[in-house]
């Protein structure tokens, strides 16, 4: 499971490093603004990284104390992709004007915003990451999906979930759902099986 995590390591090592390091101790692998943003540009660095920041991941952590325009930019894709996103910022530095802002425009519930001390800090993590860790929250189903099916094939469904014993949508997400679960190649694109190494 992969969490990107926007801070800046420049200013503020101290606290950058912690979150790596609590993060990568719960057993997340973790990508970083310095690894995918080339620091002359303050662009990605190509369309592969861009990619891995964002539909590879389980969620992101963005350090916003200082609001700048690739915050900005994260939180609005986080948004139109809903990734789980965890905003932190400084309790004694909180960027008012921004939170005000969020707050108008009526936040999405996967999206958090929390304050934080170093003291404090991974308390205020834990709750999220293990949300992250949960498998409710993957097994949602909240996304809408439209089939066009034949009368052949939905006679056969109609016929199958009855002998299971269930609807016809939710057999089909059980059946996807066991794919997934065996499919190997896509836990390995997700980042949560190492790929393995014929001898």
């Amino acid at each position: 499971m992969r969490i990107y995590i926007c801070s800046d390591f420049k200013k503020n090592p101290a606290t950058s490093k912690l979150l790596v390091r609590l993060v990568s101790e719960k057993g997340f692998q973790v990508l970083t603004n310095e690894e995918v943003i080339d620091p002359k540009k303050h662009e990605p660095k190509g369309w592969y990284a861009q990619h891995e920041a964002f539909h590879m991941l389980r969620g992101l952590i963005l350090e916003i104390t200082e609001i700048t325009p690739q915050i900005t930019y994260l939180l609005a894709q986080a948004m139109f992709m809903k990734k789980p996103l965890l905003c932190l910022y400084e309790k004694s530095k909180p960027p008012r004007e921004f939170l005000m802002l969020i707050r108008k425009k009526h936040c999405p519930d996967f999206i958090i915003m929390k304050s934080y001390t170093l003291q404090k800090i991974e308390a205020t993590l834990n709750p999220f990451l293990a949300s992250l860790s949960s498998e409710v929250m993957q097994t949602v189903a909240n996304i809408k999906f439209t089939l066009r099916i034949s009368p052949k094939i939905e006679q056969y469904l109609q016929w199958k979930a009855k002998q299971e014993g269930m609807t016809k949508a939710n057999y089909l997400r059980n059946l996807l759902l066991a794919l997934q679960q065996e499919d190997r190649e896509y836990r390995q694109w997700l980042g949560e099986d190492e790929p393995t190494v014929d001898s």
